[in-house]
């Protein structure tokens, strides 16, 4: 997997923690 994708799904796993309270 390349860094930036992992890096992608990282961002989308801190938004989504923001998100979810």
């Amino acid at each position: 997997m390349p860094t930036g994708q992992a890096r992608g799904f990282l961002c989308v796993g801190v938004w989504w923690n923001e998100n979810a309270h």
